[in-house]
């Protein structure tokens, strides 16, 4: 019986050491990722001559819980408008990436006159506790508007009231009763957590 019992706490601490090393070798396991760059209406460059455009982003090697910043310059070229600054992710592979990695960026939302240069700063954070996740890429959308997203009323600004009409709206498709295209910011056909993302930027340039 005992030489049994000890049998069986051998085989478990064996797999509990087996187990316990692979969750530390995920932790410190590098995470490698990329990024390519959309711009819409706006410019993206490495330098603040705007000489050298951006079209992706190495974010290099990162472990679980740690950061990366980025720096990039946005020009306005539009011909003759200002525009409202605006940044989305989209196309996350493996989709399940985008609940562990975070992409921010500083000053969040303002608008910028015509030819305006202004200093970006994206900042990339990795979740402590992201497993089996080793590479990954996503796509990064820089959108100049010269309206302000997010807007559903139409009265000039984003506040509660828009708030509220979106909230209706959220987790919607086209096929649902309370779809309002309006709400759809990214223009993905959902309303969806990155809508939100969006309307948030609205709300705090208009406040």
């Amino acid at each position: 019986m005992n030489r049994r019992f000890l049998s069986v706490l051998l085989v478990m601490t064996l797999v509990f050491i087996v187990t316990s090393s692979y969750e530390i070798l995920s932790l410190l396991r590098p995470i490698r990722k990329a990024s390519a760059v959309e711009s819409f209406y706006v410019g993206v460059y490495r330098d603040s001559d705007c000489a050298n455009e951006v079209s992706s982003i190495d974010w290099d090697e990162l472990t679980p819980g740690s950061t990366k910043e980025v720096v990039v310059f946005v020009r306005n070229e539009e011909a003759d408008v200002p525009c409202f600054l605006y940044l989305w992710t989209k196309d996350w592979l493996p989709v399940e990436a985008s609940s562990y990695i975070f992409l921010s960026w500083d000053p969040a939302s303002r608008r910028i006159d015509v030819g305006e240069i202004i200093s970006v700063t994206l900042t990339l954070r990795v979740a402590r506790n992201i497993r089996g996740i080793n590479d990954f890429t996503f796509n990064i959308v820089i959108f100049g508007s010269e309206h302000l997203l997010g807007d559903l009323n139409q009265d000039g600004t984003v506040n509660i009231l828009d708030v509220v009409q979106f909230t209706y709206a959220y987790n919607s498709t086209p096929a649902d009763p309370n779809w309002n295209s309006q709400a759809d910011l990214n223009s993905d056909s959902a309303v969806n957590i990155f809508d939100f993302t969006i309307l948030c930027q609205s709300y705090m340039a208009s406040h």
